[in-house]
């Protein structure tokens, strides 16, 4: 029953979405509601579970809209009275479509009621006062908030802040809860409002709102844990943005014995010095994070940062073993996770569990499809990749499946299927576009002009090319110059220009920090030196790219250019 009531939630969730969808006005109301109700509960001292109580049924609070026409919902002028009788019905209509549904009798009756006016001039019934459920009353002012400073189809502009909150205050009392404005005005003074804003741009990707809205929080909180978690937060948004040293400084100053956070400072900071290309004070970190105490999802992250570790430092079996290990945890984790008695108000932190977990499991198999495609076993890392790019589609994770795409990508490259290499790249392109992703653009770019440019279709590669030395001061990445000389030096290789291609590549050979594209580099130079018969130095390069595949134990490359250095 326990997993027919998780699904149960989640087409709720998911109809709850649909509806806010159906007007890009109101996209995302739901999900803010939720956010300002549960601070609103968590002032007023509510118990756990009326807290969990109230976050469901706050997402859910407008679904009975879903009975009610488009014609209505959108219309931009004023509404006749049929219309009006028809919007007063959709709290009766969300409760029809929960009251008969295990496990939610409490949300029905709160969902029923939350347009109710404390002085009895709400709808449907014209309850006042305490006859209205404290639940509802708390879901009104969350829900006026948000409709006031949102944009609405049937009004010119957005309230500012002020202008809610005065309203608010002119009709605490009256149309609310006093009790309930009270606390909502104490949260606002307190940045929590700005902390979950934050929240909701934070998870949807839009980062510029986000640190907008977290740097308000900050200026008026005074909570010392949730400082530390907005600035975390903060931190974390520098590294997607690749602002890095920010991040560093950011994380660093909160190294400190009360931070709550301790474990995912450590976490976050072993993230950095990935994405920096820095192995050695990556894996420092992430054994200080384990040493702390995470949740299950952060120990899965941090395993899989060891994993990156020990296969970027060329021992394969250990990120094979330490991957069987996370399997046969999250395998032992669900099972303990079944055994457990729960309510229908822990659904919605087990659903955020689970979808975790298989971020977490998707990630993971990103990392061994790149094992597997190193070892040689190609069918097996296009498999894993596979896997990842399906769970992604599931969660809606753009920027993840761009990534897995990209993977797929590189691992048709290495079979000599370009058409293939070509078209999945490409998909991984139109995602980041799709998501104004700059960085998932450029790579795929990058990525395209060397396929373009080894099929032989130089038409083609040259306008990636020109795309690529117009948009490359837009990104910012470690060895960024590098990335680019390679791609441009394998694109001049493959048109017959040896020249410009062997200064381009003696440039990555000497300044990229990133051993796997030196050693690409110097395959590319061995091969410049064997077309131009220069025995000697071909063998060199040669003899130096195996040498560092040998390293990387990048078994699949090592075999085809053992085979070309016999050849010289």
């Amino acid at each position: 029953m326990r997993e027919t009531e998780r699904i149960l939630v989640e087409v709720l969730k998911l109809l709850a979405e649909t509806v806010d969808a159906k007007d890009h006005y109101t996209k995302g109301h739901s999900e803010r509601v939720r956010g300002y109700a549960t601070v609103i509960g968590q002032k007023l001292g509510l118990s756990e579970k009326e807290v969990k109580l109230l976050a469901i049924s706050a997402e859910l609070h407008d679904i009975g809209k879903a009975k009610v026409m488009d014609e209505i919902l959108k219309k931009p002028s004023h509404l006749n009275h049929e219309e009006t009788l028809e919007i007063y019905r959709h709290p009766i209509y969300s409760f029809e479509i929960t009251k008969d549904l295990p496990g939610f009798e409490e949300v029905a009756n709160i969902l029923l009621y939350h347009h109710e006016y404390f002085n009895g001039s709400g709808y449907p019934f014209g309850l006042s006062g305490e006859k209205i459920p404290m639940l509802s009353r708390i879901i009104t002012v969350a829900d006026v908030f948000d409709a006031m400073t949102s944009k609405r189809v049937y009004r010119k502009r957005r309230y500012s802040d002020k202008e809610a909150l005065n309203y608010l205050k002119n009709n605490s009392g009256k149309l609310f809860d006093p009790d309930v404005v009270k606390a909502f005005l104490s949260a606002y003074e307190e940045g929590l409002i700005f902390m979950e804003r934050g929240n909701y741009y934070y998870n949807h990707n839009i980062y510029p709102r986000a640190l907008k809205h977290y740097r308000e929080a900050l200026k008026a909180m005074k909570d010392e844990k949730m400082i530390y978690e907005v600035k975390m937060r903060i931190a974390e948004i520098y590294n997607r943005q690749r602002n890095f040293d920010t991040a560093i400084k950011i994380l660093r100053d909160g190294l400190k014995s009360n931070n709550p956070y301790l474990g995912i400072y450590y976490l976050e900071l072993s993230n950095t010095y990935y994405y920096m290309d820095e192995l050695n004070k990556m894996k420092k970190y992430v054994e200080k994070a384990l040493k702390e105490n995470l949740s299950f999802t952060q120990k899965i992250r941090a395993m899989r940062h060891l994993i990156i570790y020990h296969h970027r430092k060329g021992n394969p079996e250990k990120s094979l073993e330490l991957y069987r290990k996370i399997e046969l945890m999250i395998d032992r984790y669900y099972k303990e996770l079944r055994k457990e008695k729960i309510n229908i108000y822990d659904i919605p932190e087990q659903i955020n569990i689970r979808t975790n977990i298989d971020i977490e499991k998707s990630r993971l198999y990103d990392i061994v499809g790149r094992v597997m495609r190193d070892l040689g076993f190609l069918n097996e890392g296009i498999n894993f990749f596979e896997k990842s790019i399906e769970i992604k589609t599931l969660l809606g994770d753009f920027i993840g499946k761009s990534i897995s795409l990209s993977g797929l990508g590189e691992t048709y490259l290495l079979m000599e299927d370009y058409e293939t290499a070509y078209a999945v790249t490409l998909e991984s392109l139109s995602l980041s576009k799709m998501i104004n992703n700059n960085l998932g653009i450029y790579l795929s770019h990058l990525k395209l002009l060397e396929i373009a440019s080894l099929m032989g279709d130089f038409k083609t590669a040259e306008k990636h090319l020109k795309f690529l030395t117009m948009y490359r001061k837009k990104v910012f990445m470690p060895d960024g110059e590098q990335r680019f000389n390679l791609s441009k030096g394998i694109y001049f290789f493959s048109k017959g220009d040896y020249r410009k291609a062997e200064t381009l590549l003696k440039l990555v050979e000497k300044e990229s920090k990133n051993k796997y594209r030196k050693s690409l580099a110097r395959l590319y130079i061995a091969r410049i030196y064997k077309n131009k018969g220069d025995k000697k130095n071909a063998e060199k390069y040669y003899k130096e790219c195996i040498k560092m595949l040998k390293h990387f134990r990048m078994e699949c490359l090592l075999k085809s250019i053992e085979e070309e250095l016999k050849n010289v």
